[in-house]
């Protein structure tokens, strides 16, 4: 992903999928956010198993602050950074809450 990349979707939850290293070729099991997007072509579902997002999306949830198929999403790619535990580099992320501007419903219909 490029610096900057983003998405507005939906979080459908993590889920355990499998996974090709890019490196071994070898498959494996992993936790990924599954997440939903309107596309050009209609909805296309996004898979990633980018351990920041993950924790942070799973921390989200467990805290009650995200519902999987219920809540809207702006997420912003803002590029790799070192960490400093190992020379691996980290994906760094902006998630934002999307809020739907829906009409007021009255007994008799639309207010």
């Amino acid at each position: 992903l490029e610096k900057g990349w983003s998405i507005r979707c939906f979080y459908l939850g993590i889920e355990e999928r499998e996974q090709l290293d890019a490196a071994t070729g070898e498959a494996k099991n992993l936790r990924c956010v599954l997440l939903a997007a309107q596309e050009k072509e209609g909805i296309k579902v996004y898979e990633s198993a980018a351990r920041a997002l993950v924790g942070t999306l799973e921390e989200k949830e467990k805290r009650g602050l995200i519902t999987p198929k219920e809540t809207a999403l702006k997420i912003t790619f803002l590029g790799k950074k070192k960490n400093k535990t190992n020379g691996f580099s980290s994906a760094k992320w902006d998630i934002r809450l999307l809020y739907v501007n829906a009409p007021v419903l009255s007994e008799g219909g639309l207010a």
